[in-house]
C-alpha cells in the first residue's frame, strides 16, 4: 500500500501554471541530453531552486541507473502535455518504451520521474492478447486481454494495479520491475482462464485525460474499474468476471465489483483499514522522529482539510497536489466496504509481507466471516516467495524472472474455476 517516491529524482514541489510555450521542446531537448551523456547541458534547463538537487553529476547518475536496467536509449519524442507545467516524454530504451513526467515552473524544470512504461514486442508472446482502448470520463484506459488457447467461453480475472504509478503488469520503473501481473495473466491462460490487466489513468498508456489524471479522486478510479466491469461483462466469450485487486486495488476492486455485479472478488494484499492508519503505521516505522507532524497531517486530511505547510522529507506523500486525492480515499473503510459484498470472496495476504500485514487480511475476514481467507507464509506484497527480511525481501521487486507464489496460483485458479 505504500505510496512510492515514484523515481529518485522526483521532487514534488506545487506544479505552477506558466505560460511558456516551449516546454515541450525543452522536454525533448532535456531528454536526449541526458540519452547522449551530456547531463551539464541538461542541467541548464533545471530551475534554480533545485539546481542543487538536479545537478549534472545527479542526473548523470540518474541515468546510468535507468540504462543499467534497460539497456541504451535509442530515440526520445514528447508524448502529450497535460498542461504547459507538465510535459511527458517516451524514451524508447532497448528493452521498454519509458514515459516520462518532466515538471516545470516559470523557471525551467522542476523535476522528473518515470510515470509509466510500454512494452516493446522484442518477443512473440506464447499466448494471444487482444489490445483494449475503452472509454471512461475524461479519457480512455489502455488495457491488455489475454485469451486462454482453444477456448471460445471463458472466466475472465480482471486484476486491478496496487498504488502510485504502477502499470497493467505490475511495474512502476525503476523502483518495482518484477511483472507480477504479466506473470498472473500468463499462469492463468494456460489454465483456461482469461485476464484483463490496464494501466490506470494517468500511467503507461493511459495518460490522455480531461481534467489530467494528476486532479483524479479515489472515487474516479472505482468509476473507471465499475466500466471496465461492465465491458468485460458485454463480451460474449466471457463467462464470468472475477475481479482481482492488489494492494490499493483490494479497495478499488471490491467496490467496483459490488457496484458492477462481479461474480467473485480477490483481495490480494489488501489493506484492512482506513488509509490514514496504513500511512501512520508505515511512515512512522521510517521517521518515527516525525511521528506527532504525521499524525497532525492524517488528522488534517481526514477531516477533509489540507495542509499548507508540509516539511520537505513529508512532500513526496503529502504534497499539495496529493492532498485531495488523500482526503478522497481516506473516507472509504474496506472493513465496511466488504461487509456489503454478497459475492464469493477470497482473501489472501501474505506472511513475508512487508508493507500490509496479515493482521489486514484478518480484519477483512473478521468483516466477511463468508470470505474464504489464506495467509501464505512465504509470499510477501508483489505476490513472490521471499525471505522475512526487509532488505531480502525488497530485492524481489526488480526480479521479473522470479515465479509466483505457487500457493496463491493455485488459490486463485481454484477460486475462478
Amino acid at each position: 500500500m505504500t505510496i512510492r517516491l515514484f523515481l529518485f529524482i522526483a521532487l514534488c514541489l506545487p506544479f505552477v501554471a506558466i505560460a511558456q510555450s516551449d516546454n515541450k521542446t525543452k522536454a525533448v531537448r532535456f531528454m536526449q541530453w541526458l540519452s547522449n551523456n551530456k547531463a551539464d547541458s541538461a542541467a541548464t534547463l533545471v530551475a534554480p531552486e533545485v539546481a542543487g538537487k538536479l545537478s549534472g553529476p545527479v542526473l548523470q547518475g540518474a541515468w546510468q541507473q535507468i540504462s543499467a536496467a534497460y539497456g541504451k536509449c535509442e530515440s526520445v519524442s514528447s508524448s502529450s502535455a497535460a498542461n504547459d507545467a507538465s510535459i511527458s516524454v517516451d524514451g524508447t530504451f532497448e528493452k521498454a518504451i519509458l514515459v516520462f513526467a518532466i515538471n516545470f515552473n516559470d523557471k525551467g524544470i522542476v523535476g522528473f520521474f518515470v510515470s509509466g512504461s510500454k512494452e516493446r514486442n522484442l518477443v512473440i508472446s506464447a499466448f494471444k492478447e487482444e489490445e483494449k482502448a475503452i472509454d471512461v470520463n475524461g479519457g480512455k484506459l489502455y488495457g491488455t486481454l489475454m485469451l486462454p488457447d482453444n477456448k471460445t467461453r471463458f472466466p475472465v480475472v480482471m486484476i486491478i494495479a496496487g498504488s502510485g504509478s504502477t502499470d497493467r503488469n505490475g511495474n512502476s520503473i525503476p523502483l518495482l520491475t518484477a511483472g507480477s501481473y504479466r506473470l498472473l495473466a500468463e499462469v492463468l491462460a494456460k489454465n483456461g482462464i482469461g485476464s484483463f490487466r490496464y494501466d490506470k489513468r494517468g500511467v503507461g498508456e493511459s495518460s490522455s485525460f480531461n481534467p489530467p489524471a494528476t486532479s483524479a479522486l479515489f472515487n474516479d478510479y472505482i468509476s473507471d474499474a465499475t466500466t471496465l466491469v461492465k465491458e468485460l461483462h458485454k463480451d460474449k466469450r466471457v463467462s464470468k468476471v472475477i475481479v482481482a485487486g492488489h494492494s490499493e486495488g483490494s479497495l478499488i476492486g471490491m467496490i467496483a465489483a459490488r457496484e458492477e455485479k462481479a461474480e467473485g472478488f480477490i483481495s490480494l494484499c489488501g489493506a484492512g483499514e482506513p488509509i490514514n492508519y496504513t500511512l501512520s503505521r508505515q511512515l512512522k516505522q521510517q521517521l518515527p522522529i516525525m511521528g506527532n507532524k504525521i499524525n497532525n497531517i492524517l488528522d488534517s486530511l481526514k477531516n477533509g482539510n489540507t495542509v499548507k505547510e508540509v516539511p520537505p522529507i513529508l512532500q513526496s506523500i503529502f504534497n499539495p497536489q496529493l492532498q485531495p486525492y488523500l482526503i478522497s480515499w481516506i473516507r472509504f473503510d474496506p472493513r465496511e466496504e466488504i461487509k456489503k459484498m454478497k459475492m464469493p470472496v477470497l482473501i489472501i495476504g501474505g506472511g513475508t509481507d512487508v508493507q500490509v500485514p496479515i493482521a489486514d487480511a484478518e480484519s477483512l475476514h473478521s468483516a466477511l466471516p463468508s470470505s474464504k481467507k489464506l495467509i501464505i507464509g512465504s509470499m510477501n506484497h508483489i505476490l513472490k516467495d521471499a525471505p522475512a527480511d526487509r532488505a531480502a525481501n525488497l530485492v524481489t521487486y526488480t526480479k521479473a524472472d522470479l515465479p509466483l507464489s505457487q500457493e496463491l496460483v493455485e488459490a486463485i485458479i481454484a477460486f475462478t474455476k
